[in-house]
């Protein structure tokens, strides 16, 4: 079942976290709240800039 070759046979959008359609996870709307919120406090607390290697 987790073979290599049972792997190559998938399609690759088989697998959907969340579902699709007007059954899909209740769930969705919050995972992805709590996933842009721990996002954006990361973002804040860390001073993101580009090396100096980096061609702006």
């Amino acid at each position: 079942r987790f073979t290599a070759e049972r792997r190559a046979e998938l399609h690759p959008l088989a697998w959907l976290p969340f579902g699709a359609g007007p059954r899909n996870c209740i769930g969705l709307r919050f995972a992805l709240l709590q996933a842009k919120i721990v996002l954006a406090k990361l973002i804040k607390k860390f001073r993101i800039v580009p090396c100096q290697q980096t061609k702006v």
